[in-house]
């Protein structure tokens, strides 16, 4: 690939098909593109210049963060690019629909779960200490939680363990819990028993009730780390 590259290759370059969904689908370059490659953005026609959507956010031991923001383009394409600190703006995929809502929500649970892999852009060694929705309307909290849950598990598959690192930080941030009934539910606003944290740890490690102990700490996590932007 040459330094520079005119509009219409950069959108030739989105040949990779990622999700074929019933209202859209998604697409992705050999390898992510990076902004300064492009010769003129504005010559696509894009309707608004890029607009935030998600924030992902480390606070330890310096700020680092990771921004999701769309470049719409017509009425049925848009191409998001990822920001993240110190290195360049790039293209990661491009998504064509009739309702991008739909789409870009189950974009966003794919990107997460697997980590950025599929879309040659690694995301994180661990879940972030805050996620900022830019645009709830766009992409559906559910489905960022979804993500985080399928993120988990790639996790697993790598050979970490990352339930019990969650754990800790869920304990750390919330300073304990009570309320776990024999199901593994929490109560989302109990802060007062420690030991029951670690119940909650041992239980979702245990086969039998891994299910919902590990829902209740993502839940945990998800009510005091994610936040959507002006509410």
């Amino acid at each position: 690939m040459s330094s520079e590259m005119s509009g219409d290759r950069f959108v030739a370059a989105f040949r990779i098909p990622i999700l074929d969904l019933p209202c859209g689908k998604v697409y992705t370059p050999d390898n992510p593109i990076a902004v300064e490659q492009v010769r003129s953005l504005a010559a696509l026609g894009a309707s608004r210049w890029f607009e935030p959507v998600l924030d992902f956010e480390w606070a330890s031991p310096l700020l680092w963060m990771i921004r999701l923001s769309v470049l719409h383009v017509g009425r049925s394409a848009a191409f998001v690019f990822f920001h993240e600190s110190g290195r360049p703006i790039r293209a990661i995929a491009a998504i064509v629909a009739r309702d991008h809502s739909a789409v870009f929500s189950e974009f966003c649970r794919s990107l997460i779960g697997c980590n950025g892999s599929e879309y040659r852009a690694p995301l994180f060694g661990s879940l972030p200490s805050g996620t900022i929705n830019h645009a709830p309307d766009l992409v559906r909290a559910e489905l960022v939680r979804q993500g985080y849950l399928s993120w988990m598990r790639w996790a697993e598959s790598i050979g970490a363990d990352p339930w019990a690192q969650l754990a800790e930080r869920v304990g750390d941030g919330l300073g304990g819990l009570h309320g776990v009934g024999s199901g593994g539910n929490v109560s989302l606003d109990a802060r007062q028993s420690p030991q029951l944290l670690i119940e909650l740890t041992r239980r979702a490690k245990q086969r039998e009730r891994r299910g919902a102990a590990r829902q209740c700490l993502l839940r945990l996590y998800f009510s005091t780390t994610y936040r959507e932007h002006g509410r």
